[in-house]
């Protein structure tokens, strides 16, 4: 897992906006690799899903929706920014931010690779070898002493 990373309101309009607005996704892209955004689909919708619901009811804000969907328009894209930038700035406003936090760490995280624990119980008796080949990167490796 990749250490969270700090993104601002107009970084997350940017990710949440960017299977529209061609500019949103090189500016996304600063964070997260195109091809990751790519793989994100699912995610990225849920996170624009997310700040249209957030922002339903305020009229600036869905102008600016409406034509990012529609036109592409990166003026909009930088007035949602704001908008957003604003609420996240606001206390009661907070779930919002962790939500589109988590969201934006899980699409950064897709394209890092994962770590995987494996446990191997090898039972070796009186004077049993046991060769292992590979690499061994842990906290604790415990060596019992072969009695039971």
């Amino acid at each position: 897992m990749v250490e969270p990373v700090s993104l601002t309101g107009a970084m997350l309009a940017a990710l949440a906006a960017s299977k529209f607005v061609e500019t949103a996704a090189v500016k996304a892209s600063e964070v997260v690799m195109p091809a990751v955004l790519k793989q994100a689909g699912t995610q990225v919708d849920a996170m624009w899903q997310r700040v249209k619901r957030h922002f339903a009811g305020n009229g600036k804000a869905e102008s600016a929706i409406a034509q990012i969907e529609t036109t592409q328009s990166t003026e909009a894209l930088r007035k949602l920014a704001v908008y957003l930038d604003d609420d996240l700035q606001e206390p009661q406003h907070q779930a919002l931010a962790d939500d589109l936090r988590q969201m934006a760490q899980q699409i950064i995280n897709i394209g890092q690779p994962q770590q995987t624990a494996t446990t191997f119980n090898i039972d070796a008796r009186d004077e049993a070898r046991v060769n292992a080949v590979g690499e061994l990167n842990a906290t604790t490796v415990n060596f019992g002493d072969g009695q039971r």
